[in-house]
């Protein structure tokens, strides 16, 4: 999102709209029983993802794998894939996995809420998107 003055109008301020699109990539997803597995998918052509997994009540989720092509940059901060299992979206870094590089996470990562988040953010087109595959237990 840009922001841009014009000379011509001299009141103070700035006047903004912002229109919600919801695309396949914003999705929240709700399963009916422990045992039941999914894969997410972010294709290269998508910029900003977001996905909200959520298991029945007294089950939680578990991310088993992740295959990342995330463009590397310091800290993760241009290009990445963010996932926290504490209902966080805000995504704070102390309690969220921050994922870039080509690479292969095979290390679980379990939910604490029931609920499992993942932001995925592309910038550079070398990035070409991710998988992860969930179980809920």
């Amino acid at each position: 999102m840009n922001f841009t003055t014009d000379e011509t109008i001299t009141a103070p301020g700035f006047n903004i709209s912002i229109k919600l699109i919801r695309t396949d990539c914003h999705q929240v997803i709700t399963h009916a029983a422990a045992g039941e597995t999914g894969t997410i998918t972010a294709a290269k052509n998508q910029r900003a993802c977001e996905y909200r997994i959520v298991a029945p009540a007294g089950s939680q989720v578990r991310i088993d794998g992740i295959q990342a092509k995330i463009a590397t940059s310091t800290q993760c901060r241009k290009d990445r894939l963010l996932v926290n299992g504490n209902s966080e979206r805000m995504y704070p870094l102390d309690t969220s996995s921050n994922i870039c590089g080509y690479t292969t996470v095979t290390t679980p990562i379990t939910s604490s809420t029931g609920e499992m988040y993942l932001a995925y953010e592309k910038v550079r087109r070398w990035t070409r998107g991710f998988n992860a595959n969930y179980t809920i237990i």
